[in-house]
């Protein structure tokens, strides 16, 4: 009997034990693994395998372990996923509570992945009372979708679950169906619910998008109503995190703003400004203060906003794109802001915006009004020694030498800072740099750049050589001109003054000079005039001066204009030369002797005499003969030297040297004679059948012309052949066949010494008169000519100058209906109307005048006697 009453006891200690044990198991499990704090999201991931995670059970029907457990096998988020296999077995899975006192549950997702042979349904349940009963249903059974990979199922909470203390989820395979080794896998488990009062801070932004160093700046933040009841009298404060601690500080604020009510499920956006930030990274926090908030977890947003700089912080101010040699190619930048700018992550372009170079990958600071150079190749410092900035080297597009291009310069964020298409026709070629000249002004334009006017031919580094100073007048091109003054036109020197400096400029003098040394130096007594300011020239404009010059001289002279301003920064370009010629007098100079038939071992020349007052310099004069019929001319030009005619002096142009085989005495000619050869061994084409002379000064205005022909010459010389014809007054017409003759010298001709035919006319002590008178026209060169001189009682007058021998016959018409000045002179040479030799005896001249109106008339008459020279 003792036996078992002793035995029975301990039975049933040891089962009262037990479920005590269970009881003290059970119930922690609970209260610890409760959850309150929303939204809740389990990864399986904090656990070790082959466990769940605390406040999660599972059945025990196939596993003794637990049917679900921890797996490193294929999760959809690393390391685990929760695996259960053999879908013919019932199993399932519970959640921790969860406690939705003064809450509505909102929404359950999680991912469930199935093999091919998991055929047995999945059902997802909820309990109401802490998992003793799973009577309400959240979903519908999830089977094998076709694929293996994980599927989302997201579920809408019944609001009957809304208060409730102790809620339970259950994930729970119906089994009887699939195969022993069938799998299912869960991950990825989060559960979210609705709070009477949840305002969170969405998001916070700025604008502009690309805002730089100049802009003044908008955040925008985005408050939303997560609760289930209206939300109002709440605030937002806007922080930047100037300490980069990326905590919102007190001294940090720079704005706060209350938000309007807003409605469940309603957003609200709020705006504050800020002032322009310097560049950089800046933390930016909107954080929402509303007092009934139930989540502050989500009450702060923030965003990192990237200030860039202004653009054109940075300019493009040089551009080496076609070097000489090997020097490589290279483009300077030039700081114009007021900050330092990193030029990390910056990178650099040609035409080709698609393909951009890194400039640098490290930090790279550039002062204020500091340079940096970018090149292609390091050998950069080869060429240009001690450079005062920082040198990059970048392997950019190679730049066009002789087509358009272009630069383009971009900052960390790829925006385009500066660019510069440029053309050939801008500069910058032959080893010389492309140079900026006003970083004011805009870098496309044209007139914004030039040439390097350096001695180095560039300046890396430095200030350019054409860069816009506070003051620069700057004297452009000087020209010649003629004016219109007093209805006639005079010379004048035109010259534009530009103003390339940064202010208008009121006081300066323009001064012109004629550098009559032509030593390059304006002197005191070289001064010809000077003229004052117009006006206020103002910056970027120019001035045209037109100076008169009534009294400019003859000939070719080099004039300077020189501006005198004594704030100029810049007096290299100060100052401007040119060539000025006028053209010289009519006849000045003319056509004294022809040699256009010479012997066979001899060439052509002519004969020049200058008729001027004053000095005549032959340099760049030409002489040209008659068109052909097809329009050529042969021209010649005299001299590329000066030649200086004095007045009465010959120039003697030859075409070749075998004039000197004639006339010897040409090798050492004589004072006032000039020998000029001008190496034409084929000679100068004179037609022997006649031809025309025409002779030009250096501005191409016409100074003398013959239309010459063999019959001027001498009757009673039957070879003509080997002499010139030679003019018996220069001052006479030369196109008047009556004032040329043939020479009777042995040697043909008289070059660069007074005519052997030549004839002046004696003091008039009538109205007219006869030189020399008698006169002995025999073709021996003396006195062969008589120059008849008239003066008449009018300004002009239509004459004719007849001649009668002493029987009243007529022998010989001198002028008929000619033209003539109140006084003139015409030369008879002794010969009759048909060319012959008149008798010797005295002749009557006769002179018939009427002047333009026709209202008056008067007669001339006198006795000239043909002799023979005794």
């Amino acid at each position: 009997m003792g036996g078992p009453i002793i035995v029975y006891p301990v039975v049933i200690m040891l089962r009262f034990s037990t479920i005590i044990v269970a009881a003290s198991l059970c119930l922690p499990t609970v209260v610890q693994s409760q959850i309150s704090d929303f939204a809740f999201v389990e990864h399986f991931d904090s656990i070790a395998d082959s466990t769940i995670p605390s406040g999660w059970q599972t059945t025990k029907n196939r596993r003794s372990g637990g049917d679900f457990f921890a797996s490193l096998s294929s999760p959809r988020s690393s390391p685990h996923c929760l695996l259960s296999q053999n879908s013919t077995i019932p199993q399932s899975l519970t959640s921790p509570s969860f406690d939705f006192s003064n809450r509505t549950p909102d929404r359950l997702q999680f991912y469930v992945a199935l093999s091919t042979t998991h055929t047995s349904g999945l059902l997802v349940e909820a309990s109401a009372d802490d998992g003793t009963t799973f009577s309400i249903a959240l979903s519908d059974t999830i089977r094998y979708s076709g694929s293996t990979g994980y599927v989302l199922t997201s579920v809408q909470l019944p609001t009957s679950l809304a208060n409730q203390l102790a809620v339970k989820i259950r994930w729970r395979v119906v089994g009887g169906s699939g195969g022993p080794t069938a799998t299912l896998r869960i991950d990825d488990v989060s559960l979210t619910t609705l709070v009477s009062y949840d305002l969170a801070s969405v998001r916070v932004s700025a604008q502009p998008l690309q805002a730089n160093s100049k802009d003044s700046l908008v955040f925008i933040a985005l408050i939303r109503n997560l609760g289930v009841q209206a939300a109002a009298g709440y605030n937002i404060k806007f922080f930047c995190d100037l300490t980069t601690n990326s905590i919102p500080g007190p001294n940090e604020q720079f704005a706060s703003a209350t938000g309007p009510p807003i409605e469940p499920g309603d957003s609200v956006t709020i705006t504050a400004g800020h002032s322009p930030l310097r560049a950089g990274d800046y933390r930016i926090f909107a954080i929402v203060s509303f007092p009934q908030d139930e989540q502050p977890s989500n009450d702060t947003a923030s965003a990192t906003v990237t200030i860039g700089y202004s653009k054109e912080s940075v300019l493009i101010n040089e551009i080496m794109y076609a070097p000489a040699g090997d020097e490589p190619e290279w483009v300077e930048l030039l700081n114009c802001s007021g900050d330092t700018v990193n030029l990390k992550n910056w990178r650099i372009s040609d035409n080709n915006v698609a393909s951009k170079s890194l400039v640098t990958s490290s930090n790279l600071l550039i002062p204020p009004k500091g340079f940096c150079i970018i090149t292609k190749e390091a050998s950069f410092t080869s060429y240009h020694l001690s450079v005062p900035c920082p040198v990059i080297v970048a392997n950019f597009s190679a730049l066009n030498n002789t087509t358009p291009d272009a630069v383009v310069i971009y900052d960390q964020r790829s925006i385009s800072m500066d660019s510069v298409s440029y053309a050939p026709g801008w500069g910058g070629q032959n080893g010389k740099s492309l140079e900026r000249i006003d970083v004011e002004e805009a870098t496309s334009e044209v007139k914004n750049w030039g040439t390097s006017q350096d001695s180095a031919g560039s300046t890396p580094g430095k200030t350019n050589s054409i860069v816009r100073l506070d003051y620069d007048l700057s004297v452009g091109t000087c020209y010649q001109t003629r004016i219109e003054s007093e209805g006639g036109l005079i010379p004048a020197i035109n010259c534009t003054l530009y103003n390339f400096g940064k202010n208008p400029v009121a006081s300066y003098t323009l001064g012109f000079f004629v550098d009559v040394n032509r030593d390059g130096v304006y002197e005191s007594d070289e001064l010809i005039g000077s003229l004052s300011p117009m006006g206020p020239l103002y910056p970027s404009d120019s001035a045209l001066y037109i100076y008169s010059w009534p009294s400019a001289p003859q000939g070719e002279s080099v004039i300077l204009a020189i501006v005198d301003f004594a704030q100029d920064q810049r007096p290299s370009n100060n100052r401007s030369s040119a060539i000025f010629r006028s053209c010289y007098s009519s006849r000045s100079v003319v056509v004294n002797e022809i040699m256009f038939d010479p012997l066979a071992n001899q060439n052509e020349w002519i004969e020049l005499y200058s008729r001027s007052g004053e000095t005549v310099d032959l340099k760049n004069w030409k002489f040209k003969d008659r068109p052909t019929s097809s329009g050529n001319v042969n021209s010649f030009t005299i001299s590329t030297q000066p030649v200086l005619l004095q007045p009465g002096e010959f120039a003697v142009v030859a075409a070749d040297s075998t004039i000197f085989a004639l006339y010897p005495d040409l090798s050492n000619p004589t004072a006032g004679c000039h020998i000029i050869v001008l190496n034409e061994s084929g000679g100068f084409s004179l037609g022997n059948d006649g031809d025309d002379i025409t002779l030009r000064d250096l501005t191409d205005a016409t100074i003398d012309s013959v239309s010459y022909s063999p019959r001027w010459h001498r009757p009673d010389v039957t070879d003509t052949k080997g002499r010139s014809l030679e003019k018996i007054n220069p001052d006479l017409d030369s196109n008047s066949p009556y004032n040329w003759t043939t020479s009777v010298l042995l040697t043909g001709g008289t070059p660069g010494k007074p005519n052997n035919s030549y004839t002046v006319g004696g003091q008039s002590v009538s109205s007219l008169s006869f030189s020399p008178n008698p006169f002995s026209p025999d073709g021996d060169g003396f006195e062969d000519f008589c120059l008849v001189e008239y003066r008449l009682p009018f300004n002009s007058a239509l004459i004719h100058i007849k001649i009668f021998d002493l029987k009243g016959r007529l022998v010989r018409i001198l002028a008929n209906s000619q033209m003539s000045a109140s006084s003139g002179k015409i030369l008879w040479d002794g010969l009759d109307q048909s060319r012959q030799r008149v008798r010797i005896g005295p002749y009557i001249v006769i002179i018939q005048a009427t002047d333009p109106e026709g209202t008056a008339s008067t007669t001339l008459k006198g006795v000239v006697v043909v002799a023979a020279r005794m």
